[in-house]
């Protein structure tokens, strides 16, 4: 029963993470109804998973059911089967290795059977602190500023956790029941932690969008208020102009050659001005 109770949460943990290392490698759909799809491959896994550890107890039946439930979870994804089938490969590689971490780690003292689930939390604890520290150094790559503030304290919820549960399986304590207790009690903590700190971040980042969408509002806002003033520097101009060509068309029709040779002089000076508008008497002239 203590076999059993340890392996389900570890199980749901276990397939979890995994899911989350496939999101790492393979783009993740949008639509909503591959969504749903996805968390059936996830049940598929855990089901496979529990079905194949519960009745053969074979190592080697767990190797297969383990890959074959992440292949099938990498099928929900986007990407081709070379890239699914290389996710897969790497992820259970990762595994592999974190699991031999734990075994060697614990291969000295004599381990009775019944605690050899604890085993399993460890690895599942050490694979997450694999993921989130994967998960960090492709997203920094990527985008420096979505990565959350303070998110390596996070890593040491788990390593603690193996510490402890390392350390009260070398001691051989007497007390099976009490060995048990703390390493579900110490699972359903990194549980929580972990989907605490995945809410908060998502959080973190609905609210990092959200500024660098007021502030593209803002520069957009900016650029309108630019482009209204040059179109009414443009309606002036245009104004302006109408009165000089009026202007100089009246003087035209007078034969006044030397006021019209003045009077585009004078313009030319204040065309080499920029900062000066010019004046000119042009109601004078129209009114000639």
């Amino acid at each position: 029963m203590e076999n059993f109770l340890i392996f389900v949460p570890t199980n749901l943990f276990r397939t979890y993470i995994h899911i989350r290392f496939l999101r790492l490698f393979l783009e993740n759909p949008k639509e909503k109804t591959k969504h749903w799809i996805q968390f059936g491959s996830m049940v598929f896994y855990f089901l496979i998973n529990s079905i194949g550890y519960i009745l053969f107890h074979n190592p080697r039946v767990n190797i297969l059911t383990n890959i074959i439930g992440l292949f099938v979870m990498s099928l929900t994804f986007l990407g081709n089967i070379r890239k699914k089938v290389l996710s897969v490969c790497i992820i259970y590689a990762l595994s592999m290795l974190c699991d031999i971490i734990v075994v060697t780690s614990c291969v000295g003292p004599v381990v009775d059977h019944s605690i050899n689930e604890l085993l399993g939390v460890m690895t599942a604890m050490l694979i997450t602190v694999c993921e989130l520290l994967a998960e960090k150094l492709i997203y920094k790559k990527k985008n420096p500023s979505f990565i959350s503030p303070n998110w390596m304290f996070l890593l040491f919820i788990p390593l603690c956790s193996i510490g402890m549960i390392h350390l009260c399986i070398i001691n051989s304590l007497a007390d099976r029941n009490f060995i048990v207790l703390v390493g579900v009690g110490l699972l359903v903590i990194n549980i929580i932690s972990f989907f605490l700190y995945s809410a908060m971040e998502r959080t973190y980042l609905i609210n990092l969008e959200n500024e660098l969408l007021i502030q593209t509002s803002d520069i957009y806002r900016h650029q309108l208020d630019i482009i209204m003033k040059t179109q009414d520097q443009i309606r002036s101009l245009q104004h302006d102009m109408k009165y000089h060509i009026r202007a100089l068309l009246a003087m035209a029709n007078s034969g006044n050659t030397e006021e019209m040779i003045s009077y585009l002089e004078e313009m030319e000076k204040e065309t080499e001005n920029p900062d000066q508008y010019v004046d000119s008497e042009i109601k004078n002239w129209m009114e000639i």
